[in-house]
């Protein structure tokens, strides 16, 4: 197979020494179609030991089964995230790890596009979606 490296386009150094990488099988067409469909911007963030997952399977897994360690709302499995005014808080779940030993550290949040029409209903009050 092709490398998942190849997905990603270059680094863009972001503020807050973040930087960003565009997800190239997500083309200006789809991102145009899916704001028509009424999809909007949202922000997950992972752990960065899931990067290669997420990227190997080119989408996110909802958090269904506790057994394994997911984390979601009692009968409201799904893919959380938060919209652009709380996005922020997506840093909450990724977890800073040191991949070589050079005194930096990674994390992940992903710019994804959602569907709120279909948004499973949490079971309190929260800022996720």
């Amino acid at each position: 197979g092709e490398p998942v490296l190849n997905r990603l386009g270059p680094p863009v150094r972001q503020d807050r020494g973040w930087f960003s990488l565009a997800w190239l099988p997500f083309q200006q067409e789809h991102e145009q179609a899916l704001k028509d469909e009424g999809w909007v911007r949202a922000w997950h963030g992972c752990k960065f030991e899931a990067m290669y997952s997420i990227m190997y399977h080119g989408r996110l897994c909802e958090s269904r089964d506790k057994s394994r360690g997911d984390r979601f709302f009692n009968g409201a499995p799904g893919v959380y995230v938060h919209k652009d005014g709380t996005s922020h808080k997506a840093e909450n779940y990724v977890r800073f790890v040191p991949l070589r030993g050079d005194g930096v550290f990674w994390a992940a949040k992903w710019e994804v596009r959602v569907n709120r029409a279909e948004a499973v209903k949490a079971p309190r009050q929260t800022d996720q979606w």
